[in-house]
């Protein structure tokens, strides 16, 4: 009984040589060689098809774009605050210096105080505003990216667990076909 074997030529000289050492004959040892050939077979035939390789390069391919997504998404949001920020600051510079050059007067210099404090009050207010709708913006981004980080870990747990049964099923059923196949020396 010959069989295309998936061991290599070096593992089926190994696997005769000691067959021979331990002082089986001739038929003997090619039969057992001919049955490991078909053990190695089934293993080779119905091993998981994934590798840790391609399970690893998934992963990090799913990973890649979260955490992208979250330095991007600070900065936008941190950039655009920025902007608001100064936008906001020349439009109450332009309101007091307009405030003061027309209450300019000494008379109106208690008002100008009290419409300058408000404006400072209301210019301080919009500012905190803005930087708490910006902290919300960057914190449901992380926790978005949180979750999609949960997923791409969970996948690949999955995808790992699969690969570790798909081999141990291979493993056994390379070990049951190694036990199926009768033995019997052949008389020289």
């Amino acid at each position: 009984m010959t069989t295309v074997c998936s061991l290599t030529a070096c593992e089926q000289q190994f696997i005769t040589r000691i067959l021979t050492d331990l002082g089986l004959c001739e038929g003997k040892v090619k039969e057992i060689v001919d049955k490991l050939c078909v053990s190695s077979n089934v293993y080779e035939a119905e091993k998981s098809k994934t590798t840790l390789d391609i399970i690893a390069s998934d992963l990090y391919d799913c990973l890649k774009p979260t955490a992208n997504d979250i330095a991007r998404i600070t900065a936008d949001e941190l950039s655009k605050t920025f902007v608001y920020v100064l936008i906001i600051t020349a439009i109450f510079i332009v309101l007091i210096a307009t405030l003061l050059v027309i209450l300019s007067d000494p008379i109106y210099y208690i008002w100008v105080i009290m419409i300058s404090i408000v404006f400072a009050l209301l210019y301080i207010g919009l500012v905190f505003f803005l930087a708490y709708i910006a902290k919300n913006n960057i914190s449901n981004s992380i926790t978005n990216s949180q979750n999609a980080a949960s997923n791409c870990v969970a996948t690949a747990v999955t995808e790992l667990t699969n690969y570790e049964t798909d081999n141990q099923n291979a493993l056994d059923n390379a070990l049951c076909a190694y036990s199926d196949t009768p033995v019997v020396c052949d008389p020289i």
